[in-house]
């Protein structure tokens, strides 16, 4: 079983990873819809996927 891993691990390291294209809802991360709720409040920036909201 362990051979049969390390196998199909070598093969899987051989590969390329396929470019794949996503649908435009699974790419946003939420940060623009997160600015227009926080922004009535004047909220102190806050963490995001980019490090901070600008």
């Amino acid at each position: 079983m362990v051979d049969d891993y390390l196998w199909a691990m070598a093969r899987a390291v051989e590969q390329t990873a396929p470019r794949i294209e996503v649908p435009a809802h699974l790419r946003d991360d939420g940060d623009r819809a997160l600015r227009e709720l926080i922004e009535p409040f004047a909220v102190a920036p806050a963490l995001s996927s980019d490090r901070l909201l600008r």
